[in-house]
Formats: C-alpha cells, structure tokens, sequence
C-alpha cells in the first residue's frame, strides 16, 4: 500500500515531468502549441493543488497518529496506576490494553496480551459469551464473578467489576479484577446467566 510520503514523491516527479515537456514545446514551435500549452498550464495548476492536498493530508495523518501514539501511551501509563489487575476490551473481548498486574494475573506478558481474547482465559466459555451480551452502558457497571484458566495454571476465580471506559461511546470497557475468596461450598459464585427462550 503506497504512503502518503509516496504519492507525495510520485507526483512531485509527474509535476516536474510535465514542466520539461512544458518548456521543451515552447521552444520548439510557439504558433502551434498554444492549445498544448493551454491544457499544460491547466494540468501543471491542477497538478501543483494536488499536491499540496496530499502534503496537508500527510500532515494531518502524521499529526493524527502521533496523538494516537500519545493517547495509548497515556491509557497504559493509567491502567499501571491501578492497584488491582485491569484490562481495556471490546465488545467482543479483544484485549486493547492491560497492565502488569493483569498480565501477572493471567500469566503472560502485557504486551503477548494485546489483541487477544480475554474469552480465551475463561473457565467457562458459554457463560462468558452471556456475560459479554450484558456488557453495561454509559454510567453503568457490572460487578460479576468469574472462573478462569491463565495459560500454564489451574482454574480459579476472579472477582469483575466492569464498566465503559467513556461516558459517551460504547467502544471500550474496563476491568478490574481479583482473585476471590475461595468459596468453601465449593459451588461456582459465577454469574448465572440464564438462556435466552427462543422466540
């Protein structure tokens, strides 16, 4: 996929290419490239605000993803203030970020975290899949337990309080978890998500 630094370059040459053939026709024969050199003039003009959109537009995508770069940055930096394990998704589950405690908890490394499925680290899939379907709203929050199996370790469970991440999108949600006391019943505390009847 060509970058914008590319079709910068590639037009700047199609633009000088354009200006020699420009001068080499008016030096050969003036009466009879009035008409070539009108369509040049007009293609040389089109050409030179061509490319001072794709320069603005590189410059814009470059100032966009360095505030893309700093806005990660700055939810990493948070998410290694909290003083309990937290992980940032989708709806989906995919991992957008998590903080060493997280990765502790799950045992692997934050950055192997990244761009996978917290699904994957659950105990019971199928009661997961529901809990994702009851994700809160904006303002909401979720307090639930969950079973689940870090790689290389055996099954426990975590305590989850979950909630949106912005206050205006549905895009990313947070997770605070901790290990739970351990139930002498030795019955699951999950959250016991019923299913859905069919219609």
């Amino acid at each position: 996929m060509m970058s914008h630094s590319d079709a910068v370059r590639r037009w700047s040459r199609t633009l000088a290419t354009l200006r020699g053939r420009h001068l080499k026709l008016r030096r050969r024969d003036p009466a009879a490239t009035e008409v070539l050199e009108a369509i040049l003039d007009e293609s040389l003009e089109a050409c030179e605000g061509l490319l001072q959109d794709l320069a603005g537009t590189q410059l814009l995508c470059d100032q966009l993803r360095r505030e893309i770069h700093s806005e990660g940055q700055n939810r990493q930096y948070l998410l290694e203030q909290m003083p309990v394990a937290c992980i940032a998704t989708d709806e989906t589950s995919v991992i957008q970020n998590a903080n060493e405690l997280a990765a502790t908890l799950f045992n692997i490394s934050a950055k192997y975290l990244r761009g996978r499925l917290l699904l994957h680290f659950a105990a019971d899939r199928a009661a997961f899949g529901r809990l994702l379907q009851d994700l809160p709203l904006a303002g909401g929050r979720l307090d639930t337990s969950v079973p689940v199996r870090p790689r290389e370790r055996g099954p426990f469970t975590v305590n989850a309080l979950i909630v949106p991440e912005t206050a205006s999108e549905r895009t990313s949600w947070l997770w605070f978890l901790s290990p739970a006391i351990a139930d002498t019943s030795g019955k699951s505390i999950l959250t016991v998500y019923p299913e859905k009847e069919a219609v």
